[in-house]
């Protein structure tokens, strides 16, 4: 079947090699944003210059897709990596550049956990069941939640399901440590997502030393005549603590 956006001979899918500073990574074209999101380009990069943020630490990466930010946080030092996600293939995906190719691991079945090297992957329903985790803490936490606004009628559920979804965040985030959050939900403006943030924060008892806004990339362009490209926001919540510290 032809792709209006390919050209040439080459079968599809086919595998294209990338470079996002030092790592290397293989992704999947077609796929969605590039095969592995490139819109979140900004917050890997900040993470491998920035090595500081992941180093020595344990970090949980929810919604971690085909893990190519999981990777970029063992590339920057992390202790460990533990990346959850829903989707099976997307898993396998992500697997498949850790193991050898004779190796592969099956996530069909939810909630049991693989480790390889640094490694911990697991396939969970995050909208609903976190229990894979028990009480386990970590350092660094990013979450990174699909689209929760397709449309204009889903933003009060959208808002509600960041809050819950932040919520739960805290509660495996160790005392001292940062919170990344993520939305590519247009129909929440960014001072929105601000709010929804500092606000659950609060609601649960957290304070923060600072809040780091990352810029989009030059290729997603935010010009006034184009407020659709303000759609992606990454909040760095450094040094988180609750308030009874």
């Amino acid at each position: 079947m032809p792709v209006r956006f390919l050209r040439g001979k080459k079968e599809i899918p086919y595998e294209e090699k990338i470079f996002v500073n030092q790592v290397q990574w293989k992704t999947r074209i077609p796929g969605q944003k590039g095969g592995f999101f490139l819109d979140v380009r900004n917050l890997r990069s900040f993470i491998l210059e920035k090595s500081e943020l992941a180093r020595d630490r344990d970090c949980l990466h929810l919604f971690s897709h085909t893990g190519l930010t999981s990777v970029c946080l063992e590339e920057a030092g992390a202790n460990s990596v533990f990346s959850a996600d829903g989707a099976k293939e997307a898993l396998e995906e992500f697997s498949s550049r850790l193991l050898p190719e004779e190796e592969v691991l099956n996530f069909e079945k939810k909630n049991t956990i693989f480790t390889k090297g640094k490694h911990h992957m697991v396939r969970a329903d995050l909208f609903q069941d976190w229990g894979f985790l028990e009480d386990k803490k970590f350092s660094l936490i990013v979450l990174d939640p699909p689209n929760l606004t397709p449309n204009q009628a889903s933003v009060p559920a959208g808002k509600k399901a960041y809050r819950s979804l932040i919520a739960k965040a805290l509660f495996h985030l160790e005392p001292g440590g940062d919170l990344i959050l993520l939305s590519c939900s247009g129909r929440i403006l960014e001072s929105e997502f601000e709010k929804i943030g500092r606000e659950t924060l609060a609601i649960k008892g957290w304070k923060y030393k600072d809040l780091y806004k990352l810029r989009p990339e030059p290729d997603h362009p935010t010009r006034k005549e184009f407020p659709e490209g303000k759609y992606f926001k990454v909040h760095i919540y450094k040094k988180c603590e609750p308030l009874d510290q």
